[in-house]
């Protein structure tokens, strides 16, 4: 019985990570395409809501890293709604980027890198080349982020929706996605094949 229950959580858990990821990658679409037919507090309320579901479902070695920035994105995207509601609705990628930046900002101040963390979970031991690895990437992640952050709350002052979305929704995913391809091909290519005896 608490087998099926354990399943059934971890199953509900791998769900909402899909959902919030998939609804992450819609937001800024579904801003460029209705913003101007549905009241911004909807939008508001929808970032607030992933948000949320993202805190219902820390259950990783390193959720205590997560929550706190989570809680601030959550406050900050508030307090801009209280200042301008129409650019709350744009300010959800931007918390979460600088949400995640301060995770991997945070674990490099007080180490171990929150990339070393998470390859500990697979790899307990690890050399000290592939430590070093793991703390330079968590670096370029928390530039990335942040710079990420940068450029899309520059778009959301300007205005310009249209690149807003275009940046938020697929560029930003796309600079992501081969920053990570690009790293696991340099750990698979050169780190795994100095580590072999």
């Amino acid at each position: 019985m608490r087998s099926s229950r354990s399943s059934v959580r971890a199953l509900a858990a791998t769900a909402t990570v899909a959902l919030v990821a998939v609804a992450g990658v819609a937001y800024p679409f579904l801003i460029y395409f209705y913003g101007d037919r549905v009241p911004p507090a909807v939008f508001v309320a929808g970032a607030l809501i992933l948000i949320g579901l993202q805190l219902t479902v820390l259950r990783s070695p390193v959720a205590k890293l997560w929550r706190m920035p989570l809680i601030l994105s959550a406050v900050l995207t508030i307090a801009v709604a209280f200042l301008d509601q129409s650019l709350a609705k744009e300010a959800y990628p931007v918390v979460r980027s600088l949400a995640v930046a301060s995770v991997f900002g945070w674990s490099l101040i007080s180490p171990p890198s929150l990339v070393e963390r998470i390859a500990r979970v697979r790899y307990p031991e690890l050399p000290a080349l592939a430590i070093r690895h793991c703390r330079n990437v968590t670096v370029l992640w928390a530039v990335w982020l942040t710079l990420n952050a940068a450029v899309a709350a520059a778009l959301a002052l300007s205005g310009d929706v249209k690149t807003w979305a275009i940046w938020t929704g697929a560029v930003s995913y796309g600079i992501s996605g081969l920053l990570f391809v690009g790293e696991l091909g340099y750990r698979t290519l050169v780190l795994e094949r100095r580590a072999r005896p």
